[in-house]
């Protein structure tokens, strides 16, 4: 409500008549309006209300991607129904979680129904690429899954020496673990995972991919509504 008032410059009695008619139009105005001030404000209310409880659309799942799995360590059937495909550094506590949490829970629930693929987005700190070129090493003599253990099982303490020690317990070839750790071909692989995941967004590790879609509720319950829901269609 707006009282509009039109003065000049005035002193002493001449200038109080003229604050007490400013002020008494001013409320005059407002008890005219305010019939339909509240009016108005209940219509925007009763409208808000309306819209509040319209139906909001259901928003889509996100489209799925392609994701190469190439020669990744992976379990699980080539024909299985469902692919999971983790991406994720042996350096990061919530992978570790993950690892000995959730990941056990697949194999005993899923063991014969999905495809469980492992990538390597290793970026959180220098011994994260180090460690993932290791166990692709370790995966060259068919021991990825039991030293990628090694590596969670020791995760505050890797180093080169570690990595030796490691592959010495699980009886690899020393010689070709040592040629392999130096090799250009092993370090492509580990950059053509870096590149895949932050070409498709990758954020954060773990990051999960079940049939080309992100995990939407990151939790083992989560992950089991997206399994099971894909293992229906």
């Amino acid at each position: 409500v707006v009282a509009w008032v039109t003065y000049s410059t005035t002193t002493g009695a001449a200038a109080r008549d003229l604050k007490s008619a400013a002020v008494d139009g001013a409320r005059e105005a407002v008890q005219t309006e305010m019939p339909g001030i509240q009016a108005t404000t209940v219509a925007l209310a009763r409208g808000a209300a309306v819209v509040a409880a319209a139906p909001q659309p259901t928003a889509l799942p996100p489209a799925p991607v392609k994701i190469d799995v190439g020669n990744s360590p992976a379990w699980g059937s080539e024909n299985a129904k469902v692919t999971i495909v983790e991406y994720s550094d042996v350096q990061c506590s919530f992978c570790e979680r993950f690892f000995q949490l959730t990941y056990p829970q697949l194999k005993q629930q899923y063991a014969d129904k999905i495809r469980f693929v492992y990538k390597n987005f290793a970026f959180l700190t220098q011994d994260s690429e180090p460690a993932a070129i290791a166990a692709i090493c370790a995966q060259e003599q068919g021991k990825f899954w039991e030293y990628h253990e090694k590596l969670f099982a020791n995760q505050a303490t890797l180093n080169d020496t570690k990595f030796q020690e490691f592959a010495a317990q699980l009886g690899l070839d020393m010689e070709k673990f040592k040629r392999d750790m130096a090799s250009p071909a092993l370090q492509k692989i580990i950059d053509r995972d870096i590149n895949e995941a932050r070409r498709l967004g990758v954020r954060g590790v773990p990051m999960v991919y079940v049939n080309g879609r992100p995990l939407e509720e990151r939790s083992p319950r989560g992950l089991q509504v997206m399994i099971d829901a894909e293992l229906t269609k």
